[in-house]
């Protein structure tokens, strides 16, 4: 009917403005993440957990160091930030600016208490770690809106899949690089909630999960090598990380 074929026509409406109140809530997340990760990444860093972590026998009970090491959980907070807009673009704004504002907090802490001896290092790692932190914000608040905004099982999937495969594929990275009872435990649990991510969050849309497991394999593999040449990179300009 020709009726029928107008209504096909008829575009989705779009998304409603978001709220003044959700927006004022993303604001203040996303600050307040930027402060915290800067501040427990350089209180570790200041006690030497990061440096020191990693003996073969060390106790399985020393996991803190190694969580604070991981990649990961700065992407799940930018991921975060972004299903908590549930807006694409205001989702990689908000991951974009935690992570580079977590980034410059860590290294303006480490001027503040290392002082200048510390310029010729902090400034070189720090803008290499910003321009990393800035591209991986943004497409991990992107992830976690498009997740959240309920569109389309390939675009849940995709938004699933993005933290699940970067969860894996560091896991599997760095289990061929840090050693110990506690790191391997860490990592251990990192593959585990990377597997069960999909499954949690997609139980009930069984279409969207078969396309995010497929998706999170493939991505898997793209993170490990990524993160592996970003590692690389960052030590190429004196960051002395693991």
């Amino acid at each position: 009917m020709p009726g029928d074929a107008r209504r096909a026509r008829t575009p989705a409406p779009a998304p409603a403005p978001i709220g003044a109140g959700r927006f004022a809530l993303v604001v203040l997340a996303t600050l307040a993440a930027a402060i915290l990760l800067g501040v427990v990444g350089r209180a570790a860093a200041g006690a030497g957990l990061i440096a020191h972590a990693g003996p073969v026998a060390e106790p399985v009970t020393k996991l803190g160091p190694w969580v604070i090491a991981l990649g990961a959980p700065w992407l799940a907070v930018a991921w975060l930030l972004g299903a908590l807009s549930g807006r694409v673009v205001l989702g990689a704004v908000a991951g974009a600016l935690a992570l580079v504002g977590g980034t410059g907090a860590w290294y303006a802490f480490t001027l503040w208490q290392v002082g200048r001896a510390a310029l010729d290092y902090t400034v070189p790692v720090a803008m290499a770690w910003g321009v990393a932190a800035l591209a991986a914000g943004a497409v991990f608040g992107a992830a976690g809106a498009i997740w959240r905004s309920g569109g389309t099982d390939f675009t849940r999937a995709l938004g699933v899949a993005i933290l699940a495969g970067c969860l894996i594929g560091e896991a599997i990275l760095l289990l061929t690089q840090w050693s110990g009872r506690a790191a391997r435990t860490v990592l251990a649990g990192e593959l585990l909630v990377g597997l069960a991510l999909p499954v949690v969050l997609l139980a009930r849309r069984p279409r969207a999960l078969v396309l995010a497991i497929v998706f999170t394999a493939a991505l898997a593999m793209l993170a490990a090598g990524g993160e592996s040449y970003v590692r690389d990179a960052l030590r190429g300009v004196g960051w002395g990380g693991r």
